[in-house]
C-alpha cells in the first residue's frame, strides 16, 4: 500500500506555516461526483492541518472516521493523523492551512503546549467544536482567511499579524473545549505524568511494567494506578494497549510487513491477543482493517 508522507515547504521558516488555495474547477457548471469515486491517497505530514472549504462540498477520512465538509466549514486534523480527501462536488475551492503548533507556544503561553501534544487523542477529536457551535466556526475561518492575506500580502509586520491569528484559534479551541478533549481539567496530572508517558512511547515495541512507571514518578503501586486512571481517563494497561494498537495502525498502512511482525514490533508478541485487541478496538481483524483501508486508495497505488 502506498502512503505518501508529505514534507510540508514553509512559506516562511520561522512561521512553520504553510497556506494555499486549492481549486478543482467542473467542465460545465457545478458537476457533482460519484460517491464511489476514489479519493486522494492517504498522506501525512508532522504538522497539523485545517480545511477551509469556500465552494462545494469534499470528504475527508481518517483511519476511523470520515467527515463530509461544505461551504463556511472548517475541519481540523492532527498532526501526523493519517487522512485522504476527496472531491464530492465541482467547483470546490478551498484553503488548506498547516502548521508546527509547538513552534507557536512561547515563552508566555509554552505552558499550554502539553494540550496540544496529541498524547490521549487526535486534535481531529475537536471538530466536534465547529459542527456545534456556528460562532466558533466562523471564527475560526475568518482567522484562516486573514492568515492567508497576511501570508499573500506581507505587509509590514505581517509576521506578528499571523502569530496573534494563530494564537486566537488556539485560545478558541481551548475556550470552546466543553468536552474536554485536550483534558485541561487534568492538566496538572497529565504534566506529573510525563515521565511515565515518554517511557510508554519509546518501549512500546518491548516491555512495560507498572513497577517501572511507578517507579519514574516515585509512586506507589496503588497511588500511581488511581492517578493515572483519573488522569488519562483509562487504566494503564488499557492505555499502553491503546498506543500498540494505534502504533499497529500505522504499520498496517504504511509498511509492507507481515501482521505476526507488526505484532511483535508493538510488543503484542502474542497473535491471539493481538487479534483480540485489535478486533476490539475496531470491530475487525488486522487483514480486513488494511484491505478496509485499501479500497480507500485510487487504482494504481496499493502496494
Amino acid at each position: 500500500m502506498q502512503i505518501s508522507h508529505e514534507q510540508v515547504h514553509y512559506q516562511n521558516p520561522f512561521l512553520c506555516l504553510k497556506i494555499w488555495e486549492i481549486v478543482h474547477e467542473g467542465k460545465q457548471g457545478a458537476v457533482t461526483i460519484r460517491t464511489d469515486d476514489q479519493p486522494d491517497r492517504w498522506h501525512y505530514h508532522k504538522e497539523a492541518e485545517f480545511l477551509f472549504i469556500l465552494q462545494g462540498e469534499m470528504e475527508v477520512g481518517v483511519s476511523d472516521e470520515r467527515w463530509t465538509i461544505g461551504r463556511g466549514d472548517v475541519l481540523l486534523i492532527g498532526s501526523s493523523q493519517l487522512h485522504w480527501t476527496r472531491p464530492i462536488t465541482r467547483p470546490l475551492k478551498y484553503l488548506v492551512f498547516q502548521l508546527d503548533l509547538t513552534s507557536h507556544f512561547d515563552q508566555s503561553v509554552v505552558i499550554h503546549l502539553k494540550y496540544f501534544q496529541e498524547r490521549i487523542r487526535p486534535l481531529s477529536a475537536l471538530n466536534y467544536i465547529f459542527k456545534e457551535d456556528a460562532a466558533v466556526r466562523q471564527q475560526v475561518a475568518n482567522a484562516i482567511v486573514d492568515i492567508y492575506e497576511e501570508v499573500s500580502q506581507q505587509a509590514k509586520g505581517y509576521e506578528i499579524a499571523i502569530s496573534m491569528l494563530i494564537k486566537r484559534i488556539l485560545l478558541l479551541l481551548v475556550r470552546s473545549d466543553h468536552r474536554d478533549m485536550l483534558n485541561y481539567e487534568r492538566g496538572e496530572q497529565l504534566q506529573m505524568l510525563e515521565p511515565v508517558m515518554s517511557y510508554i512511547d519509546k518501549e512500546l515495541d518491548g516491555k512495560i511494567t507498572v513497577a517501572e512507571a511507578s517507579r519514574r514518578v516515585n509512586l506507589s503501586y496503588y497511588h500511581f494506578m488511581r492517578t493515572f486512571k483519573k488522569a488519562i481517563g483509562m487504566s494503564f494497561t488499557e492505555y499502553v494497549n491503546f498506543k500498540r494498537i494505534k502504533k499497529a495502525e500505522q504499520l498496517l498502512l504504511t509498511e509492507d510487513r507481515s501482521i505476526e511482525q507488526i505484532a511483535h514490533e508493538v510488543g503484542i508478541p502474542n497473535r491471539a491477543h493481538f487479534y483480540e485487541l485489535f478486533k476490539r478496538k475496531h470491530g475487525s481483524s488486522p487483514a480486513q482493517f488494511k484491505r478496509r483501508m485499501h479500497t480507500q486508495l485510487p487504482p494504481g497505488t496499493g502496494g
